[in-house]
């Protein structure tokens, strides 16, 4: 059973690595990414872990863009800890 999993797991994320939107460069993404960020409230600034949910590429770049972690949300404490760490050397 666990190997049917894997294998179920496996073949979806071929899938959407062939999805359209998955072909944009990582570069493209980050800046969309951004460009959203900037237009966020303080409320909206957990959002984030939404876009690293939607697949395992989104989740790279999401993860990758240190930036994207910057302005962190005292919300929810575990979430600020999390982004602190994601934010990397970032201006904060």
């Amino acid at each position: 059973m666990a190997t049917l999993r894997a294998e179920i797991l496996a073949l979806q994320s071929h899938r959407n690595t062939l999805r359209p939107i998955n072909r944009l460069p990582p570069e493209i993404f980050s800046t969309i990414f951004q460009l959203v960020k900037d237009d966020i409230t303080e409320a909206e600034r957990v959002s984030w872990i939404k876009v690293t949910h939607v697949c395992r590429y989104w989740r790279e770049i999401a993860l990758d863009h240190a930036s994207l972690w910057s302005n962190i949300s005292f919300i929810h404490p575990e979430l600020a800890k999390v982004m602190h760490i994601r934010s990397k050397i970032s201006p904060l």
